[in-house]
């Protein structure tokens, strides 16, 4: 329960701009992970810590933590959930082809999730931007 409460709290402060108390919350999180070695406990951590990393405006570490959750994501749902959010760290990083590939994999996935209402938003913007705003003389 305390590591679940840890990862909550870090994507909480994270959220609030609180990157001190984040990073503390995180750490405490890692550190349950090193005395419980579980496969889906890593998960969940490192989703946490990219979830939180992106709400910080880290988008590279965001990226990299998960990235290392999509190698230890084994099942469906955690391969959906993982793409949503990788999608949104390269959406942030400016990488709009791997954003692309991530969001339409969610799609593709067949989950009913707000993700993949999220991916397909996603999609038609950033396959369809707005033109460019034109400044009126004067």
């Amino acid at each position: 329960i305390q590591a679940g409460y840890d990862r909550l709290r870090a994507r909480t402060c994270a959220a609030r701009g609180e990157a001190d108390e984040a990073e503390r919350y995180l750490g405490a999180a890692r550190d349950h992970l090193r005395r419980i070695p579980k496969r889906d406990v890593e998960w969940e951590t490192l989703m946490a810590e990219g979830r939180a990393r992106l709400a910080l405006g880290q988008p590279h570490k965001a990226a990299r933590a998960l990235g290392d959750a999509a190698r230890v994501a084994l099942h469906p749902i955690e391969h959906h959930t993982t793409r949503y959010w990788r999608a949104r760290a390269f959406e942030a990083l400016g990488q709009a082809a791997e954003s692309l590939v991530q969001y339409d994999q969610v799609i593709r996935d067949g989950f009913a999730t707000w993700m993949r209402s999220r991916a397909l938003e996603a999609v038609g913007r950033l396959r369809n931007p707005p033109p460019p705003l034109v400044s009126s003389p004067g």
